[in-house]
């Protein structure tokens, strides 16, 4: 890092390892505002993140040469109050980091909110710690042309999927202007381009925050699709389907 890099205020990227909290990051990078010190999970009490495994994002910080925090998200600790709980992690955060801003991935209102969740709470429970959504609201295809972009050129993979827009065989696949296309004449049935709704999810293996780091980012072996069934949330007939993480490997260049 430069040292007027250094000079600039600490920023924390809320990180999943997929490919909008990867596009914000970038953007934040490029335009000089804050330095990036810190990419951090948030998750309650005992999550599993089948799409977005923890030690894969363990992976993608230390291909990056970015401190990884994570920080469980015990309600029950706060009365029952997530967005309180929330707010304590992140004061935490602050403390461990010495951050002045948190930059989020989030493109638009989850469910029936009206607010941003990160900034709300932030607002409410640590008003000294300020929110960036480089990506909030703007236009689903224009963000993923950017990512695929010669001067971003984020190298995507789909890890969990589902139907009916997608089947097993997208597991694994690189995010790139084709499937784009195939996702496109899909939109016409409702999917997000973006996967907004939760039809898909994805993982970042290779960008130009890797390739200023401590490697030349990560690469996937031996990907295998597993179908989940009987998740909370998943409707009968639809299907599941995410990479089988004890056949597949995900290691450093």
């Amino acid at each position: 890092m430069s040292s007027a890099a250094s000079d600039l205020p600490k920023a924390a990227v809320s990180f999943t390892g997929g490919k909008d909290c990867h596009l914000a990051w970038h953007r934040i990078l490029r335009g000089g505002k804050y330095q990036v010190v810190a990419l951090v999970a948030f998750g309650p009490k005992a999550a599993k993140f089948r799409a977005h495994p923890l030690e894969w994002q363990q992976l993608q910080a230390k291909a990056a040469g970015v401190p990884f925090f994570q920080y469980e998200i015990d309600a029950d600790a706060h009365d029952g109050d997530y967005k309180r709980a929330y707010g304590a992690a992140i004061q935490q955060l602050v403390q461990d980091t010495g951050i002045s801003c948190l930059v989020t991935g989030d493109i638009d209102y989850v469910g029936s909110m009206t607010t941003n969740f990160i900034t709300e709470v932030c607002e409410k429970h640590v008003p000294w710690c300020g929110v960036e959504l480089p990506l909030w609201q703007q236009d689903r295809e224009e963000l993923l042309r950017e990512m695929l972009s010669p001067e971003v050129d984020l190298d995507i993979r789909y890890t969990c999927v589902k139907s009916p827009h997608f089947d097993a065989s997208w597991i694994g696949r690189r995010l790139d202007q084709h499937a784009v296309d195939e996702m496109r004449s899909k939109s016409q049935d409702g999917l997000d381009l973006s996967g907004e709704n939760g039809e898909y999810h994805t993982m970042v293996v290779n960008g130009p925050m890797y390739r200023c780091g401590k490697g030349d980012g990560l690469a996937f072996e031996a990907v295998q699709p597993h179908e989940l069934e009987q998740q909370k949330g998943q409707p009968s007939d639809q299907r599941w389907f995410v990479c089988d993480l004890e056949q597949t490997i995900l290691r450093q260049r």
